[in-house]
């Protein structure tokens, strides 16, 4: 009689627990279960995959029990129960024993019956899947199991499902800005050919690939109001008409975040030095020694050297080419251009100052012997490198070097022009550019003296000779150059004058008014080259 009134007592909380779930299904009813019927509830680690079973499966279940599982698989899955054995006492609205699933606060089912013969409240052989990556599982049973039958429990299996989160994503209005790619137990957002993924990894930008930034100042960029987001274009060129532009001029910013131009280059184009032109035409580069002034940028190379007093000349907006021997023993060098008077240079408007950054002998010129005169200057020849750009103009532009090695342009007799501010059939020193043309001499006439002795000095296979009586370089002159003006066959077949270019360099000599001897430039190319790419890279 006692065991009837518990069993009624029991039957009538569970009904008004059920009640409860069925009115209120979004308050936190379960707490209430929980603390009125004394269960603690323990933390779960996820799983992939799992096994739940009633207490003694497949033993028929004991009495008083109130048994609760987390289930709990990894965050971006869902989770699916599936009954594969099912027996628990049936009952209406399973009020004797009962299995109650849940999801959170939520009430997904009471489940009781037998196994298969009753078809009411009973999972049956089908899955339940959770709205999440969780279930609760609260198997609750009377004081009783009456009649014949000994009820075995359940046994069930629950395993990780992979969620198709884009979808879930897009129906929250949280999708991705472009592309979602669903993966195992998450997605991930991706972008358009151009766009980069933003830090919150769902919002995609254009491309920025940033204002191109060139090696140097001459090169400018002229699109007006230039943007820097993909598929945007540019357009380059240079800061005066002294400069070409070398390399293709609009580029457009590619979807890896670089420039790249319309050719397929990704090097930006260079600024080069116009070189070899000098912007007046001059008639006359006439008859130094037996020489005349030259006018203000008629050659617009020469570099006058003021301590050892020599010259040099222009070959970049960067870098002075002159003998080793003007310069050996110089930490640093003070020369002056775009000028045809050095007296008051200072103070010549015209006058541009250099000063040196860097200056590099070539590393075969021998040092000077500690007795005697020097009698070997092979290998006469130096770089010198600028603390900054000069201002290239009508009176200062560089001369081009000559563009390959022994190309045929120095044979007997050719006719070459030598500059500076030397010395003079007078004797004294000209304040004056002044130059002469003189022809280039055959190497057997160059090897010996006049009186046809072989010569004290050293003639090497890196020097040539010019000059001819009362024409030729002289004192004050070293380091300067020896250029001579190209012609070349234009585009309708005539021959028109190309750029002066430099193919010697003022080195030494026997006796002033006869012949000089000149560093042969196009010997040393490489030289010349590699030392100014590795300086400027």
């Amino acid at each position: 009689m006692g065991g009837e009134k518990g069993r009624f007592g029991l039957i009538q909380q569970k009904r008004q627990i059920r009640q409860s779930m069925r009115l209120f299904i979004n308050v936190p009813w379960l707490l209430c279960v929980f603390q009125c019927w004394g269960v603690v509830i323990s933390g779960s680690i996820p799983v992939l995959h799992g096994e739940v079973q009633s207490p003694g499966y497949p033993a028929p279940y004991p009495p008083f029990l109130n048994e609760i599982w987390d289930l709990l698989v990894p965050q971006g899955y869902t989770l699916n129960l599936t009954f594969h054995h099912f027996d628990i006492e049936p009952s209406n609205n399973c009020d004797y024993d009962s299995l109650m699933v849940m999801f959170g606060r939520r009430f997904l089912g009471v489940f009781c019956g037998p196994n298969p013969s009753f078809q009411g409240d009973r999972p049956g052989n089908y899955s339940i899947m959770s709205p999440g990556n969780s279930l609760r599982l609260v198997f609750s049973t009377d004081d009783s199991s009456p009649g014949p039958h000994r009820y075995s429990g359940f046994s069930a299996i629950y395993q990780a499902v992979d969620i198709d989160e884009c979808s879930v994503e897009a129906e929250k209005g949280q999708a991705c800005h472009h592309v979602c790619n669903n993966n195992l137990g998450g997605f991930l957002c991706s972008c358009h050919h151009g766009y980069q993924l933003q830090p919150d990894n769902s919002t995609c930008q254009p491309v920025d690939c940033g204002f191109p930034v060139a090696k140097n100042g001459t090169l400018r960029v002229v699109s007006e109001n230039p943007k820097t987001l993909y598929q945007d274009e540019i357009r380059f060129e240079c800061e005066s008409k002294y400069y070409r532009l070398e390399g293709d001029d609009v580029y457009r910013c590619e979807a890896q975040g670089y420039w790249m131009s319309l050719n397929g280059s990704v090097d930006l184009p260079k600024c080069v030095a116009v070189c070899g032109e000098p912007e007046n035409e001059y008639s006359d580069f006439g008859r130094i020694f037996g020489g005349r002034e030259a006018e203000l940028g008629q050659i617009p190379w020469q570099v006058y050297v003021e301590d050892k007093r020599g010259g040099g000349s222009l070959i970049s907006d960067r870098w002075v080419l002159t003998a080793a021997h003007v310069v050996e023993g110089k930490d640093s060098l003070l020369m002056y251009g775009g000028t045809a008077d050095i007296e008051n240079i200072e103070s010549s408007k015209n006058t541009v100052t250099m000063e040196s950054e860097k200056i590099f002998i070539h590393p075969g010129y021998p040092k000077a012997p500690t007795i005697g005169k020097r009698t070997n200057y092979d290998n006469d020849i130096a770089l010198v490198r600028l603390k900054s750009r000069v201002p290239l103009g009508p009176h200062l532009l560089p001369i081009c070097l000559p563009e390959r090695k022994d190309d045929g342009t120095l044979i007997s007799e050719r006719l070459g022009f030598v500059s500076g501010w030397g010395r003079t059939e007078h004797g004294t020193l000209s304040s004056k550019l002044l130059y002469v043309e003189i022809p280039v001499k055959d190497r057997d006439t160059c090897s010996k003296n006049k009186d046809g002795k072989p010569l004290e000095q050293m003639f090497t296979e890196n020097m040539f000779c010019a000059g001819e009586k009362d024409k030729d370089s002289c004192s004050g002159d070293s380091g300067g150059p020896f250029f001579l003006q190209e012609f070349q066959r234009g585009a309708g077949g005539e021959i028109e004058r190309g750029p002066f270019r430099l193919y010697g360099i003022v080195s030494w000599g026997i006796i002033c008014q006869e012949r000089g001897y000149y560093t042969k430039v196009d010997n040393y190319l490489d030289w010349i080259r590699e030392t100014i790419e590795r300086e400027e890279s």
